[in-house]
């Protein structure tokens, strides 16, 4: 029932939709611009919180193994 509905919905919609002229592409553009910055600066975050993780997981693997008299420091 729910593909029903989508289908129904498209094919209402379908008809309505315009053909966008050659000035707008240029809006579509700036949008397709402001999308790619959106996305490097989430991967900038990602990679961030990755590089922190990695920090506390080494910094807890040589205090792990500073409990066994072995020194890296």
């Amino acid at each position: 029932m729910l593909y029903e509905v989508s289908l129904c919905r498209l094919f209402v919609v379908l008809p309505r939709v315009d053909v966008m002229r050659l000035c707008q592409m240029g809006v579509v553009s700036s949008l397709f611009v402001l999308t790619r910055l959106i996305v490097l600066g989430s991967f900038l975050v990602v990679l961030r919180g990755m590089l922190v993780m990695l920090g506390g997981f080494l910094m807890m693997f040589v205090s792990f193994l500073s409990h066994f008299g072995q020194s890296f420091f």
